[in-house]
């Protein structure tokens, strides 16, 4: 019992300890307040969603749904991939993460994103196709040398030159 109490003595006595511990700020670190990550930054820290495909509001569940927008997802809704009446863009993927190993490209080419096999974007990159992407390690396999960047007034991004 009295080796207990001692141990408790002691154990109390480190975690009281009056070394200062930092800035006071709660960050253990010099101090100088919040930090706003609103301004500046890369354009891929943009936070965008991951699981399922974005669309507008709404997230449309993969290989389920498609995303259907006349905007680029600004806006949009979700649709069942077996009964689509979509009459605009279709986006069935949104990046790589939504694609199955067979088809592992999410490839954007005339208003319609799909998952595609290895080397289709790369063949129709002259007319226009583009690997859609979250983070430029995305783009580092199927597009080298680009960068994910943000597409204009929409949650998408794309392999682009820099």
């Amino acid at each position: 019992m009295r080796a207990a109490s001692i141990a408790i003595v002691l154990f109390a006595v480190a975690a009281c300890s009056s070394a200062p511990k930092g800035g006071g700020d709660g960050g253990g670190g010099a101090g100088g307040g919040a930090v706003d990550m609103r301004a500046g930054g890369p354009p891929d820290l943009t936070p965008r969603p991951i699981a399922g495909i974005a669309c507008g509001a709404n997230t449309c569940t993969t290989t389920l749904q498609l995303c259907c927008t006349s905007d680029n997802a600004a806006t949009g809704d979700c649709q069942q991939v077996q009964n689509p009446m979509c009459g605009a863009s279709e986006f069935l993927c949104d990046g790589p993460e939504d694609c199955e190993p067979a088809n592992p490209e999410c490839c954007v080419f005339g208003g319609y994103a799909a998952c595609r096999p290895n080397g289709y974007c790369a063949t129709q990159a002259a007319q226009g196709a583009k690997f859609m992407c979250h983070v430029t390690a995305d783009c580092q396999t199927v597009a080298p040398g680009t960068l994910c960047q943000n597409a204009p007034n929409s949650p998408y991004a794309l392999c682009l030159p820099p």
